[in-house]
């Protein structure tokens, strides 16, 4: 007597946990996918697309030849011009599930109880997801099933999975990225930073990259080089609670994955996380499978991260003491 299956039959409990989980859900999402500051900055700037087999990227690259001056009576000229006009990105799938058991539901009963035990597994799902996809970022051999990485997309060759986007690199050096070694940080570290920016953004002021993501051990190097300077910390990131210095319009800071060595210079204008608005991790009903004690939620995310112009992308690679 007095517990959950007192009023309700086994299909209501499916609803009572889905109904539980789904008004929970939404405040654990923000928390959990807030941990990371990479995760946090891609989530962020995602955008949502409507559905495609294939996620595309409007670009234009190489210059059009036919711009001149001309005579009044002079022709212009209508040559065809090799650019680039899309690319062409396969969306991925990180999946997940939370099982509550009977045995859970009968050692948890009452509102209370059933909340918390909800709470727990939903957490644990959403976290183990937030540190999948964070990792991704920064993986150096994605497997075959896995999105794009900050090493495949920021350099200057093809992935060693296929072309990126659909475009060779070694025919098209537009969409090759820029990646300079540094080495040693205390031997010029902030001029290397100012170069690479400049490299990026030729044009002061003009599409330079809003976040730098490196290291802990890196931003350290960062942090003392620049204790001499006037230090200026990223209001947003700030809230977030991330650590993060301004410099040269770019915000410095750090990520627990982030590859050993190496800082990424993005600008959301540029690289972006594109996630299909039906499978935006989406969250499924618990539902009893077939001859066992417990109940089961699944978890969908359809997405890609994709660039429109590697050019504006950088990273540096080999930074030392």
């Amino acid at each position: 007597m007095g517990n959950l299956y007192d009023s309700a039959t086994p299909a209501n409990v499916q609803d009572v946990l889905t109904t539980t989980a789904n008004y929970i859900s939404p405040g654990i999402a923000d928390n959990v996918f807030n941990k990371h500051v990479t995760n946090k900055w891609f989530r962020d700037n995602a955008e949502e697309i409507d559905g495609g087999r294939y996620i595309v990227e409007h670009i234009e690259y190489d210059s059009n030849p036919t711009t001149s001056f001309i005579n009044a009576n002079d022709t212009v000229s209508t040559s065809n011009t090799p650019i680039l006009t899309d690319a062409h990105y396969k969306s991925v799938i990180l999946s997940g599930s939370a099982t509550i058991s009977d045995s859970d539901l009968a050692e948890n009963n009452g509102k209370n109880a059933l909340e918390d035990l909800v709470k727990t597994r939903e957490k644990s799902l959403l976290k183990a997801a937030s540190l999948t996809m964070n990792k991704a970022y920064f993986s150096t051999s994605p497997g075959a099933l896995a999105p794009n990485s900050l090493h495949e997309i920021i350099d200057s060759s093809d992935p060693s999975r296929g072309d990126l986007g659909g475009i060779d690199r070694s025919t098209y050096s537009a969409w090759q990225s820029n990646e300079v070694a540094m080495g040693s940080f205390s031997l010029g570290g902030l001029d290397s930073i100012s170069n690479m920016i400049k490299l990026i953004a030729p044009a002061a002021g003009m599409d330079e990259p809003t976040i730098a993501i490196t290291t802990s051990t890196i931003f350290g190097y960062f942090e003392n080089a620049m204790q001499n300077r006037v230090q200026i910390q990223d209001k947003d990131t700030a809230k977030a609670g991330f650590r993060s210095l301004s410099y040269l319009n770019t915000e410095f800071t750090y990520d627990e994955n982030c590859t050993s060595g190496y800082i990424f210079y993005l600008n959301p204008e540029f690289i972006k996380m594109r996630v299909y608005s039906k499978m935006n991790m989406q969250l499924g009903p618990y539902v009893r499978p077939r001859n066992q004690l417990n109940m089961t939620r699944l978890l969908g995310h359809k997405y890609q991260i994709t660039t429109n112009n590697p050019r504006k992308l950088g990273k540096h690679s080999g930074v030392t003491a």
